[in-house]
């Protein structure tokens, strides 16, 4: 075919001939110069596809991460917020523990303790014991 293309003087009649293959038989005419840039751009052209797929799957990856990334950054604000939530509670901890120790420091005798104790007064008898020190 290439042959009886070639031998074609006129290149209008050339051109329609290669359309006419191209369209209905689905053939590319070309020498050996063309058909060796023909194979490079299919080359070049199946490495680009090689290329976008894997930029897509990386592309993919990369979101999968940057979302579990901003779940595990939520997880640790609620972590902190907990640790704040535990340490305001061992600090009343503390506080009460020095309140206490503070009122048994004040009691001197054991009756009184447990009159205070049975009345529910012990803040009353702790101040009356601080008002009778002063």
């Amino acid at each position: 075919m290439y042959k009886e293309l070639t031998e074609y003087q006129d290149p209008s009649t050339k051109e329609l001939l290669t359309q006419e293959l191209m369209k209905k038989h689905k053939v590319v005419i070309c020498g050996p110069n063309t058909l060796s840039a023909y194979l490079q751009s299919l080359h070049m052209g199946f490495q680009s596809l090689k290329v976008q797929k894997g930029a897509t799957e990386i592309y993919n990856h990369l979101k999968t991460i940057t979302s579990r990334f901003g779940k595990h950054f939520d997880n640790i604000i609620s972590l902190r917020k907990k640790l704040e939530e535990a340490m305001s509670v061992v600090d009343k901890f503390g506080t009460d523990a020095r309140s206490i120790t503070r009122t048994l420091e004040s009691i001197k005798d054991p009756e009184q303790l447990e009159k205070a104790v049975q009345t529910e007064n012990v803040e009353k008898f702790v101040d009356r014991s601080k008002q009778a020190n002063n």
